[in-house]
């Protein structure tokens, strides 16, 4: 890609915080260099919702379909066979499923009720042949079994990640591991605070091949924006300070996320949607 160019590989912007001035959003967003969007539900509704936006603005988005911890309560096969449905319905359209895995910090749903969930979705993720995007708060020692678990015996493919954990907040140590598992690690406005030094420390210490950029909008805004609503075009605030702690331009950060990003979602081998 352009070494101008950015993907945001985690939005959701489809949601209504966005209802009373989306053209004007993704305006900012393409002027700022952002070329695609992906739109990551947290059930089946909220994904079709963000089909839909994708249908209307198909240069722009695409789309992520799972159920988020905090609604693993809803998790039974009748959840699964709606998503599986939407994942054949939409080729090249949904790029990964999730976003799925565990959150400790709010506990909505029991703990083994999310990792039911979670187990079941990286299986879906399986059969389809697409990459998981994980959300893990408060619970990376129990998610990094999991991975281990699910994925500790298979030989990652370096072409093709098995998926992102996104808005990354655990350790060095636990992100070389993730790496080793074949996961990247997403990095959004949470690396423009000045007391995140753990995400300091990984980005310093993790290699840029490993890193893409997202914004989890409208949460997670970076600096000088934070605690407002988040969108893509701050995206290069990101860039600005993930150059700054590497020592690294910013176009070659540009570069090297959307090169990751595009490898991540879009340049892999077609789903094998047959059980």
């Amino acid at each position: 890609m352009d070494s101008e160019t950015m993907i945001d590989t985690h939005s959701h912007i489809h949601g209504p915080q966005y209802v009373e001035d989306f053209p004007e959003v993704l305006d900012r967003a393409r002027q700022a260099g952002v070329e695609r969007i992906v739109l990551v539900g947290v059930n089946p509704d909220d994904t079709d919702r963000a089909l839909q936006v994708a249908r209307e603005n198909p240069d722009a988005f695409y789309v992520v379909a799972g159920l988020h911890p905090h609604e693993a309560k809803a998790w039974d096969n009748g959840v699964r066979d709606r998503l599986r449905d939407q994942i054949e319905q939409n080729p090249g359209r949904i790029v990964a499923v999730g976003e799925m895995g565990l959150d400790y910090h709010y506990d909505f749903a029991p703990r083994d009720v999310q990792k039911s969930a979670f187990i079941g979705q990286m299986e879906l993720a399986r059969e389809t042949g697409l990459p998981i995007v994980i959300h893990c708060r408060e619970a990376y020692d129990d998610c990094m079994e999991m991975l281990k678990e699910f994925y500790g015996t298979e030989a990652p493919d370096l072409a093709h990640p098995r998926g992102v954990l996104h808005c990354y907040f655990g350790t060095v140590e636990q992100a070389a591991q993730a790496v080793e598992l074949g996961f990247m690690l997403g990095i959004g406005g949470s690396c423009t605070f000045k007391k995140a030094d753990e995400v300091h420390r990984v980005i310093v210490e993790i290699g840029l091949e490993n890193l893409v950029l997202e914004t989890d909008a409208p949460y997670m805004a970076p600096v000088p924006y934070r605690g407002k609503r988040n969108e893509s075009s701050y995206l290069s605030h990101v860039v600005a300070r993930i150059a700054e702690l590497k020592s690294v331009d910013e176009k070659t950060v540009r570069k090297m996320t959307s090169d990751n990003a595009l490898q991540l979602y879009f340049n892999r081998p077609p789903a094998n949607l047959t059980l």
